[in-house]
């Protein structure tokens, strides 16, 4: 990647897919693609409903909850767009932003395994799958509205 020259030198926004070698470039700042960030929480989703849930109130899957909220802010920002203003409204940027930060919040509670077990509230979730996607998530999404 030092081949070219860019990336050592480059010091804007690099909006990527979270290769990892790209956190070498510390002179640039970071933001996940959207569309690889759907596409994790796509994955989510669909073990959450291969885990026996099924979608509804009262399965709630948080990472259906931050998709609904990137795509309401994708929406806002192409209205945006069309009408020729550079913003989008700032009570529905701080509504879906609350909405995705309370979720980066609670994806460590209460998840269960395959056969129901549990861990307490706050501790690692039971199922190996959702352990392993969680941490980097989490970082994903603590470092979305920065």
């Amino acid at each position: 990647m030092d081949d070219m020259g860019v990336l050592p030198t480059f010091t804007s926004t690099a909006i990527h897919d979270a290769f990892a070698p790209y956190a070498r470039y510390t002179g640039a700042t970071h933001s996940l693609c959207n569309a690889h960030l759907l596409r994790e929480l796509a994955a989510v989703t669909e073990h959450h409903e291969q885990g026996g849930h099924t979608p509804g109130p009262d399965n709630w899957c948080w990472a259906d909850q931050v998709t609904d909220a990137l795509l309401i802010v994708e929406t806002a920002v192409d209205h945006a767009k069309e009408s020729g203003s550079d913003a989008i409204g700032a009570d529905v940027l701080a509504t879906q932003t609350q909405l995705i930060r309370h979720c980066a919040l609670i994806t460590g509670e209460h998840h269960p395994d395959q056969q129901g077990r549990t861990e307490a509230p706050g501790t690692r979730p039971a199922d190996p799958q959702t352990r392993r996607r969680l941490p980097t998530l989490r970082h994903r999404l603590r470092r979305m509205f920065r």
